[in-house]
């Protein structure tokens, strides 16, 4: 007898990617969902700030000085000690906090990923020396160096970005110098190196997309970092000049003025602490998602 299920079309069977994998389990963690949904909405509000038909920052009411928030004059957060608008400021600090975070997170990235990869696949005596490098860098406090390299160049907001990024790199050299010794003996490296393929080419087009699922979750916690960093230099007096302004700006002159208006210092911290919160739970997500040893 014919079995009939050998006559029934056969359902194709399509597998998913890393990627794909991925993505649906980051979805499927609320968490994670929440926090980017919010970081985008902050993001949107704080670079969409000039277009929102707002008032400018720079704008002074004399008649609302350290005025507490009133929303029937639609001043949401209240104003500083020099009546302008808190919540308006606070959205032009996200501009310059959230680009601080991303630009430096790169320019990081940039350099710890090449600089792990190279280390870690060629091995020996260079791998040495380059972590040594890594390892004498790590001796020094990390807030002293960009502290000095912001003194050097000046207080000039766009060399701030490469200041921090230019110093952070360090743990995501070594995250990446650590994947990369562990994949650098498989067999589509060792293919690609027996076909004369170049040490550069192997590192640009085999290692570092290899390594890419460890680096997208580090980036994520790397921001949150480089954002506190240029608050504490803003708190300082050493970051943003006025009339700019950043979230560690805000706080620092809301401290001042605490006694009289604890607004001033409040929602601008609360806005801050939110959006890491968000990218916190951000890269949890990513970690889980892309973590070989949860699928």
């Amino acid at each position: 007898m014919t079995d009939v299920s050998l006559l029934a079309p056969q359902a194709e069977v399509k597998g998913r990617s890393l990627w794909a994998d991925a993505r649906r389990r980051f979805l499927g963690n609320t968490a994670a969902v929440v926090g980017l949904v919010v970081l985008i909405a902050i993001t949107l509000l704080s670079f969409g700030q000039p277009y929102l038909g707002l008032r400018d920052p720079a704008d002074i009411n004399w008649d609302m000085i350290s005025a507490p928030p009133d929303f029937a004059q639609g001043y949401y957060f209240g104003t500083d000690q020099n009546g302008r608008d808190l919540f308006v400021r606070t959205l032009q600090g996200g501009q310059v906090s959230l680009t601080v975070g991303f630009i430096a997170t790169m320019v990081s990235l940039v350099i710890g990923t090449l600089w792990g990869a190279s280390a870690g696949y060629l091995g020996g005596r260079v791998d040495a020396v380059m972590m040594r490098i890594v390892d004498i860098l790590y001796s020094i406090p990390f807030v002293f160096l960009v502290i000095l390299l912001t003194v050097v160049f000046g207080r000039n907001i766009e060399l701030m970005y490469l200041a921090i990024g230019a110093v952070s790199w360090l743990d995501m050299a070594r995250i990446v110098r650590g994947q990369t010794v562990s994949i650098r003996r498989k067999e589509f490296i060792e293919a690609a190196h027996a076909s004369g393929v170049s040490n550069w080419r192997i590192i640009t087009r085999h290692i570092i997309p290899n390594c890419l699922g460890p680096v997208v979750v580090y980036m994520t916690l790397t921001v949150p970092a480089v954002i506190l960093t240029e608050s504490f230099i803003s708190y300082l007096g050493m970051g943003v000049q006025e009339p700019d302004s950043s979230w560690g700006t805000l706080i620092s002159e809301g401290v001042k003025a605490m006694e009289v208006a604890p607004w001033a210092v409040l929602y601008p911290s609360l806005v801050m602490v939110v959006t890491l919160l968000a990218l916190n739970f951000v890269g949890d997500g990513l970690r889980d998602a892309l973590d070989p040893k949860d699928r």
